[in-house]
């Protein structure tokens, strides 16, 4: 996979337009008159596409981040650096990981709370965050290790 920058955030807004129309669409199903093992299931695509819709925002914003963090580096070294997009998909499968992971906590503590619409993207902002903060605690320990 050779992609740019511009190619690289055409997917992630491809990916997010496509999740979103269906998680938002799952979400707009009433499951109260449905038996419990179809609203079951519904449920869970529910969740499923909605945590996955939040995931690619919280990606692009990793990924830049990352980038142009390698690229102050790189600029106060006198170095050039490029744009790895083979990082996207493994940026965004720990992202996506991390909401999922965070999301099931946040939506049971926001259940019923004026901020319980925004669970998932409470949950995505902590992924980010997180990320950073294992990133962070990687580049100290291999800085202390050395």
């Amino acid at each position: 996979m050779n992609l740019n920058v511009k190619q690289a955030m055409a997917v992630l807004l491809v990916a997010f337009a496509a999740l979103g129309s269906v998680g938002t669409l799952l979400s707009t199903i009433d499951t109260s008159s449905m038996p419990w093992e179809l609203a079951n299931i519904v449920k869970i695509l529910q969740y499923v596409f909605l945590t996955s819709s939040v995931a690619p925002v919280f990606t692009f914003f990793r990924n830049f981040y990352g980038y142009f963090n390698n690229k102050v580096k790189a600029a106060a070294d006198g170095n050039t650096v490029n744009y790895e997009a083979s990082k996207l998909l493994q940026t965004w499968l720990t992202m996506e990981g991390y909401t999922k992971a965070f999301s099931i906590a946040i939506v049971a503590l926001t259940l019923n709370t004026p901020v319980g619409p925004y669970a998932y993207w409470i949950a995505g902002a902590l992924a980010f965050m997180v990320d950073l903060i294992r990133k962070s605690l990687a580049e100290i320990a291999v800085s202390r290790a050395a």
